[in-house]
């Protein structure tokens, strides 16, 4: 059973040098690689990014599962997802499932839950991730943000696309300086485009077409206005 919800405070997220530098980096990298970047490693990206908030801001109560959770980053850069999840009993590694069951409430115990959706998201099981971004409770806009697309990508792989166009468009509004909006924007108006809101669907195009007019997405966004124009025959 998982434990109660302990909410993550702002405090805990603090901006130091250190972790605005590496965001940025990370959102330069993104920028100049995303078509390149499939879905499961755009949701790890930004898990990543978020993450790094808490490193340098843990409470003593937060050291021993902070320090485990930092032993199992490489197995999910290395897309080693079940022995992210599982550990490795061997080398006395807990995974993350045993992270979440048992300091779930912690601070370190939610950016576990996020780890753990993107890991059970990869590996298929859609609704077991799905269920573990709704139980994340944070609070800060660049974790809640990615937390927000995260339930929108599982929505999008589970067929509900209403769900997913929702999220998507949820993630888009919650934090203004989110370097993803654009592209939340354009997945939000596909997935009303695939739930048969044309007209909704048509309106975010547009935007992104007049908000957004540097963005990768607004080079393209031409297509997917002939594409789910409410016109169309």
């Amino acid at each position: 059973m998982l434990k109660a919800k302990k909410k993550i405070t702002q405090k805990e997220v603090q901006h130091d040098k250190f972790t605005t530098n590496y965001y940025y980096s990370a959102q330069d990298w993104y920028y100049n690689n995303k078509k390149n970047v499939n879905l499961a490693t755009g949701i790890i990206t930004l898990l990543i990014i978020a993450s790094i908030f808490y490193y340098n801001n843990l409470n003593a109560n937060n050291e021993t599962s902070s320090s485990e959770l930092s032993k199992l980053t490489t197995f999910i850069d290395n897309n080693q997802y079940q022995q992210a999840i599982n550990g490795v009993p061997e080398k006395n590694i807990r995974g993350l499932l045993s992270i979440v069951e048992n300091d779930g409430s912690s601070s370190s115990g939610n950016l576990a839950k996020f780890y753990l959706a993107n890991a059970y998201y990869s590996t298929g099981e859609f609704q077991t991730a799905l269920d573990l971004y709704e139980d994340v409770d944070v609070d800060g806009d660049i974790i809640e943000s990615s937390r927000l697309s995260g339930i929108a990508a599982c929505n999008e792989a589970l067929g509900n696309f209403n769900d997913a166009a929702k999220y998507y468009e949820k993630s888009s509004a919650y934090n203004k300086n989110d370097p993803s909006i654009a592209e939340n924007l354009l997945k939000a108006g596909i997935m009303y485009g695939k739930s048969g809101d044309n007209y909704r669907a048509t309106d975010l195009f547009e935007r992104i077409k007049k908000d957004f007019t540097n963005s990768p997405e607004a080079r393209e966004i031409d297509r997917y206005i002939a594409e789910y124009s409410p016109d169309k025959k």
